[in-house]
Parts: C-alpha cells; structure tokens; sequence
C-alpha cells in the first residue's frame, strides 16, 4: 500500500461502452463513489480501469474517456443542471465528447455521486431489517405448546421434540 500525502488521494475508475452506444462509468475517490451513464457516445470504449494518485483537482480529467458539459464552441444544445441533496450530488443534462478536431453532437447524460459511508448504510439496512422482521416473525408465531427451535406441538412429548429433537425449555427447567 502506497502511502498518500496531505491533499492527495486515490482516484479510480471503470469505463465501458455497451452495445447501442451507452457509456457507463464507476468512480471512487475522495470518500465517494460515483456513476455515469451517457447515451449515444460515439466512439468505441473497450472495458478499463484506470488507478492515480490525484493531487486535488487537476488530475481527475486523466482518468477514462473525456466528458465535457460545458465548452465555448460546443454545438447548440450542451449544458448540464448540477444538483445536490440528502448529501448526493450530479448533473443532468446534454453533454458532447471531443471527436475528430471538434465535438460529438449533444447526448443526454447523468451523473450521480455518494458519500461511501451512505452507500454503506443503505447496503446495510436491507440485511437488518430483514432479520429483525424473521426474528419477530418467529416470536410471534411461537404457541405456548409449541418446540422453540422448530414449532412442532410438544403436547404429547413434553420432555423433547419429536421432530428434532430439541428440549423445551419448560421441559429442561421442570428437571
């Protein structure tokens, strides 16, 4: 692991250019984690991922294919609307792509970026909530008769569960 100055972090990226001309990038860096999807982008984009070291801001343009959301002599119609809110940021809107000596003409496209730790979070409630609902589920489907490892009604066998095996614990606290 190589280690990092003051003001500089790691910057990665995985670009790819889909069937139909979608171009969809993955970024990191600066705690968060970004994607890009453009339509129609022009020029073939094979598969890459692409790891510098960045010294603020000035080496971000290095990393995968150029995007451009603003330029002076872009056609007509090239603009973006950046927004932010709940901590996410990104743009939406026309961008271009320089092509043979000019620009590409406009195509829609999107940008949306995360704090890494929001990201962490979300992934992370799904799996909790779903146990919390499987553990009161069980707690509720519990019948005062009934084996707590598996449910089978322990009437008959009051000491231990036919089905599995199991003691209940009245059975265990009787002894």
């Amino acid at each position: 692991m190589r280690a990092v100055g003051a003001g500089q972090c790691h910057a990665d990226r995985f670009s790819v250019r889909w069937a139909g001309g979608w171009l969809v990038q993955v970024a990191s860096g600066e705690g968060r984690l970004s994607l890009v999807v453009v339509r129609g982008w022009p020029t073939p984009q094979p598969p890459r991922w692409d790891s510098i070291l960045v010294g603020g801001s000035a080496a971000a343009g290095r990393l995968g294919p150029e995007i451009i959301l603003y330029a002076t002599h872009a056609p007509a119609g090239v603009g973006v609307v950046d927004w932010e809110r709940f901590g996410l940021r990104g743009w939406y809107g026309r961008v271009t792509a320089p092509s043979g000596g000019g620009y590409a003409p406009p195509m829609p496209g999107w940008r949306v970026g995360a704090p890494v730790w929001m990201l962490a979070v979300a992934t992370g409630a799904a799996p909790c909530a779903w146990g919390a609902a499987r553990l009161i589920r069980r707690r509720q489907r519990a019948a005062p008769n009934a084996c707590p490892r598996c449910g089978y009604d322990v009437r008959a066998t009051p000491d231990r569960c036919p089905e599995c095996g199991a003691a209940p614990a009245a059975a265990t606290a009787q002894h």
